[in-house]
């Protein structure tokens, strides 16, 4: 199959070392070793880069012109290192009724609460269908789950409810070790370093769930860094880490378990390092590739616009004292 140079995409993948530079007016990726790939800035929204990956000073014009976001990740995906987004004040406003609306303890326990109990629905709806494959662990667990996920209306406590979101992930993830098949081994659900392939993995497809959260929060104006079920800390991106929650079992977890007990991967190769184990450059393409097609045959893009805007719309209205006095006018 001819390689293709010009690709029109909302999202692109790039693995480095290599440049974005502009030639002849357009966005073009080139790696040195083949020719370049235009991609066409009107459709492009986000950009990934792993590895060493530079920009030049047009290719950043040209992206901010567009509204394009870079994130720089390290080489197998695993850590975000920083993002490139253009400043826009049109957006301070929301952001401002984000930071009213979020200061109220009730509105925000009560969007922490909505989040928890969409996780444990996912957490539902998996169990639900492994259990009609015949997974016999799974009546067990979708008895706890639906627990769990009763519970939810009458906590009274944001620490409680935090409570009882680790109660239902444990529960999952104990069925997760089940799932998972030999030469997979799973035993619980641990990072920094990720001590076993299995959990390398998950740590890899939450880096790119975060990743894509992030940047349609930006997008849309949202404050990233300040969440409801998440505290507030630096660096940190609260609020995604919060919109994320009830997609990781249908965006990673689910995805993990088909690419695994397919054998569309082998587990030679998420190799160990100082670091822990991580998946190695030559599977690093197809896997990206997989989690890419799982995103798109499930339409989670459509559902995680649907979450965000329904936060922007709670934001907005609610936001609004009606009891405050109007701002001046300037002088």
């Amino acid at each position: 199959m001819p390689r293709r140079t010009s690709v029109t995409t909302p999202l692109a993948h790039l693995v480095g070392p290599g440049k974005i530079k502009v030639i002849n007016a357009h966005l073009a990726y080139s790696t040195g070793e083949d020719a370049p790939v235009r991609l066409d800035p009107r459709a492009l929204r986000l950009v990934l880069c792993y590895g060493n990956i530079g920009v030049t000073d047009d290719a950043i014009a040209l992206l901010w012109q567009h509204d394009v976001q870079v994130a720089w990740l390290s080489p197998n995906g695993s850590r975000c290192r920083g993002r490139m987004v253009a400043s826009d004040s049109t957006r301070a406003a929301l952001r401002s009724r984000q930071h009213t609306l979020f200061s109220r303890p009730e509105e925000r326990f009560r969007l922490a609460r909505d989040i928890v109990a969409s996780k444990i629905e996912s957490q539902i709806v998996a169990t639900q269908h492994y259990r009609r494959q015949g997974v016999r662990e799974g009546k067990v667990s979708l008895e706890r789950l639906s627990n769990y996920r009763r519970n939810v209306d009458s906590i009274a406590s944001i620490d409680a409810l935090r409570g009882l979101e680790g109660a239902a992930s444990a529960e999952w993830f104990r069925l997760l070790s089940v799932l998972i098949r030999p030469p997979w081994v799973f035993e619980k659900r641990a990072r920094r370093p990720p001590p076993d392939p299995v959990n390398a993995l998950l740590s890899l497809g939450y880096t790119w769930l975060l990743t894509r959260v992030i940047a349609r929060c930006e997008a849309e104006g949202l404050e990233v860094y300040l969440g409801a079920l998440h505290e507030y800390r630096a660096g940190r991106p609260s609020l995604a880490c919060d919109l994320m929650e009830p997609f990781r079992v249908p965006a990673v977890d689910r995805w993990l378990i088909g690419v695994t007990n397919r054998n569309r991967i082998q587990i030679e190769e998420v190799s160990k390092n100082e670091e822990g184990f991580r998946l190695m450059p030559s599977a690093f393409g197809r896997m990206l590739q997989s989690w890419e097609e799982n995103w798109l045959s499930q339409e989670l893009a459509t559902a995680l616009d649907d979450q965000i805007n329904k936060l922007v719309s709670d934001v907005a209205p609610a936001a609004l004292d009606p009891n405050e006095p109007p701002a001046p006018d300037d002088l």
